[in-house]
């Protein structure tokens, strides 16, 4: 046992059937038992997981595979910890990339030894990834509430898909 602190799982691409039910296993498995009902039920209310007692602030390797078989792009936020600050580890399907970075109040924070160029435009760039990721999310987070608050609405996982 180690340091613990809260992380979230934040899915920037649309979860649909065989990735939601491999996720949902890898999730039973790792952090914290979820079923596909339960991820779909968490995903269209929140539109993240949310994770306590993790230890290290660690991603288990099973979910990042899962992750990245399916080519889904993520953002894994963690709190501080006694040992280490807050962070994200963000995947960008698209081009393969995943990058980590130091956090405050989901800010990105640079050290003063990480001020040059090289730095500075990775961060840029990373930025304005996860901004347009947000607003993707937010907009499907969105579609897929009014989907349920339809009169004879889907429910489970064939909600979040048809409306993804």
């Amino acid at each position: 046992m180690g340091d613990r602190c809260h992380c979230s799982l934040v899915l920037y691409t649309p979860l649909h059937g065989v990735a939601a039910a491999e996720l949902a296993e890898a999730l039973s498995d790792c952090h914290r038992a979820y079923t596909i009902l339960d991820l779909d039920q968490e995903l269209t209310r929140d539109g993240y997981l949310s994770f306590d007692e993790v230890n290290y602030a660690q991603m288990d390797e099973p979910v990042r595979e899962v992750l990245k078989r399916h080519a889904i792009s993520y953002g894994w936020w963690n709190e501080a910890g006694c040992e280490y600050g807050e962070g994200v580890e963000l995947f960008n399907a698209e081009t393969g990339e995943c990058e980590e970075f130091a956090v405050l109040d989901q800010d990105f924070i640079l050290t003063l030894r990480e001020v040059d160029t090289d730095h500075v435009d990775k961060l840029r760039r990373w930025d304005a990834w996860l901004n347009q990721m947000n607003t993707a999310r937010l907009e499907r987070h969105q579609r897929a509430l009014e989907a349920l608050a339809a009169p004879n609405a889907p429910i489970g996982p064939q909600a979040t898909n048809a409306t993804a």
